[in-house]
């Protein structure tokens, strides 16, 4: 496609060839004058909006880096109170590397079957996935010995002999961390609560 300014170029030329009042000549010389200004004026514009729109740009993303580099800094901050980091809209996220506190579970119940098998199960009372559960047992009620650990809150022990007294309790723990042990429950002995069962 031709461009406006070659056109106007054209209408010139034939204005000349054909003697057309010299004032209209010079009006069109002025038009066309004002007009590639204008077309000149109109690049150097986008030209200059370009321009600010990438040096917005770049200022947002230094500012966002600075601002994260920040945040990051009073996060890790040990005079920095939680309080604190809220009062400056900062989101407390809780660090991956915090250590669980172990809580002591609730609601400790064991089943003792003929086979031998005892089944225990417990409320796991808030503690988080990642606490394992150390199962303990005792023939006296007072040496304890751990026969179990796992993340679950129910499991089935085998090996006991059904009738003899033996007591169970459940600690909490991390790899730094126990929290106390449950009340123990027994079978088979006098406080005895829970009856022997068949086993399935």
């Amino acid at each position: 496609m031709r461009s406006f300014s070659a056109s106007l170029r054209e209408t010139k030329k034939l204005a000349t060839t054909l003697k057309l009042d010299p004032k209209v000549i010079t009006d069109l010389n002025a038009r066309v004058s004002a007009f590639s200004s204008g077309l000149s004026g109109a690049e150097s514009a986008k030209a200059a909006y370009r321009g600010a729109i990438q040096t917005q740009a770049t200022a947002e993303n230094n500012f966002e880096a600075y601002v994260r580099s920040l945040v990051s800094e009073i996060q890790v901050n040990s005079a920095m109170t939680n309080t604190m980091r809220g009062d400056l809209g900062i989101t407390v996220k809780s660090s991956s590397t915090t250590k669980a506190v172990p809580v002591t579970v609730t609601g400790l119940i064991a089943t003792g079957f003929a086979n031998g098998s005892v089944k225990l199960k417990w409320n796991r009372n808030g503690n988080v996935a990642r606490i394992v559960f150390l199962i303990e047992a005792s023939f006296d009620g007072t040496t304890w010995n751990q026969v179990n650990a796992g993340n679950a809150t129910k499991v089935t022990l085998t090996g006991f002999a059904a009738g003899t007294p033996v007591w169970f309790r459940v600690v909490s723990s991390t790899s730094t961390r126990k929290s106390a042990p449950t009340t123990a429950v027994n079978l088979y002995g006098s406080s005895e609560s829970v009856s022997l069962k068949l086993a399935a």
